[in-house]
């Protein structure tokens, strides 16, 4: 994960060894400690491609800022960066298709709870 935070802030590519650590991580941590891998996401996607975020770890991304915040016991701090994370990976356009078609589960919720950005498809 240090590779991957030296890349979000200091320049360089992640190395394909620590775009996978990233991908398990972001597919296989609980919601509840998702917080700080997401806010890391965040900063790799605002570098897009030149920080080797492609289509599989931007995938991943996108899902895990998904999960993060379904249900409605979604900790508020997962609401707030899965939501930046959405408006960052806008800067890149490769990102960007990635993660619009994630939108449905990121954006809206289909409970009518508290999941999702815009609760009730507002």
């Amino acid at each position: 994960m240090a590779e991957c935070a030296a890349a979000a802030s200091q320049g360089g590519a992640l190395s394909p060894a620590a775009a996978a650590a990233l991908t398990q991580v972001l597919t296989s941590w609980p919601v509840e400690s998702l917080f700080p891998v997401l806010d890391l996401a965040r900063m790799l996607v605002l570098r897009g491609v030149d920080a080797g975020v492609g289509a599989e770890l931007a995938g991943a991304m996108a899902a895990a800022a998904a999960r993060a915040i379904a249900g409605a016991a979604a900790p508020a701090p997962n609401l707030l960066t899965a939501g930046r994370l959405f408006c960052n990976a806008f800067k890149h356009p490769a990102v960007r298709d990635v993660f619009l078609l994630h939108a449905s589960e990121i954006l809206v919720s289909r409970t009518g709870g508290r999941g999702g950005l815009c609760v009730g498809g507002v």
